[in-house]
């Protein structure tokens, strides 16, 4: 084979190696979906919606209702609410993964001036087979409670 030729050949193995989608160890995978699921209850709790909320609460965390009621009561009385979650680190641990994160919380009603609060929790997290929330250790960035002072 010539120069040329092999030079070719180098190139065509180079681009095909490249142009494969990595795949994900399970590992992986896991951890994508509770960053996606994180993402998701961060996203139902900032449009208001009780129901996207607690779908991904298991049915079987310790303050299921309560979460719920203190849920709905801050819905009903905030129209705007801002909360970003920032997960620090995740470990997996068989089907669990407990979620280290820090989160920063505005609830804004009407014209006032937003309340703001902030905190650190762990969540933890059952991952099969889909993701959903069984407990909540430190600040809960749900019912945190924007009414208290800081």
């Amino acid at each position: 084979m010539s120069w040329w030729g092999r030079a070719a050949f180098l190139v065509m193995v180079v681009l095909q190696a490249c142009s494969s989608t990595p795949k994900l160890s399970d590992d992986g995978r896991r951890v994508r979906d509770v960053t996606t699921f994180v993402s998701e209850l961060d996203r139902a709790y900032e449009h208001r919606d009780a129901t996207a909320l607690m779908s991904g609460v298991a049915k079987q965390f310790s303050e299921r209702e309560a979460l719920q009621r203190t849920a709905e009561a801050v819905f009903d009385r905030f129209d705007r609410i801002e909360l970003g979650l920032t997960i620090e680190r995740i470990h997996l641990e068989g089907k669990t993964a407990t979620v280290f994160l820090h989160w920063d919380g505005q609830w804004r009603a009407g014209g006032s001036a937003p309340i703001a609060r902030q905190g650190t929790a762990r969540f933890e997290v059952d991952t099969d087979p889909r993701p959903v929330l069984t407990a909540v250790l430190g600040d809960n960035p749900f019912v945190a409670n924007p009414s208290a002072p800081p």
